[in-house]
């Protein structure tokens, strides 16, 4: 398998590019074949939420200094943006959970001081079956996490796939204006 295909800046950038001239213009009217030339569109709903919008933001920074801000993203990138917001919400319920069963053990051990042995097994009992539930909520909410981590590594590869294969429909050569063996030939009759 080759390497992977470099863009018309990359290689520009390297300033090492056994390509000709012809050959970086082809390539870069190739990469804005495969653009739309309209820019990176920010739905509503995620410019409604806080944590949506700073990372629509940060991405369109990134997709800016690739010029790969194009309309052609925003749909993965919006939905990634909402997905990354929703995963950042369920970790925040997920510390609340966290910090509530910290609390009812420190509440449990400062009433069990005070009370009668069946006293202090029925509330055992209780605080075991509130435990039980708040740990079973948070695994629940870490699943959630985990299937919307999920998702977002599918955009992230996709838009990754997506950006090289819009390299990789970049043509490699120049479209040839004459054939140069037949131009040989014609030479040498003329002789």
């Amino acid at each position: 398998m080759g390497r992977p295909w470099k863009s018309v800046a990359t290689l520009e950038n390297e300033g090492k590019s056994h390509r000709t001239k012809a050959e970086l213009e082809a390539r870069r009217e190739g990469e804005k074949s495969v653009q739309s030339g309209k820019y990176l569109i920010e739905r509503k709903e995620v410019r409604a939420d806080k944590v949506a919008h700073k990372e629509f933001q940060r991405l369109r920074k990134l997709f800016e200094g690739m010029d790969k801000a194009d309309e052609l993203y925003s749909s993965a990138i919006n939905r990634y943006c909402q997905i990354y917001s929703e995963t950042y919400k369920l970790e925040q319920q997920r510390s609340e959970f966290f910090d509530l069963i910290a609390e009812t053990q420190t509440a449990f051990d400062n009433a069990i001081k005070d009370l009668t042995p069946m006293e202090k097994c029925q509330l055992l009992i209780d605080f075991t079956a509130n435990i039980d539930r708040l740990h079973n909520r948070s695994a629940k909410i870490d699943e959630q996490i985990m299937k919307k981590r999920k998702m977002m590594l599918e955009i992230e590869k996709e838009n990754i796939m997506t950006v090289a294969s819009g390299l990789r429909a970049v043509p490699k050569d120049p479209q040839p204006t004459e054939n140069p063996l037949l131009a040989a030939l014609a030479d040498d009759d003329d002789d």
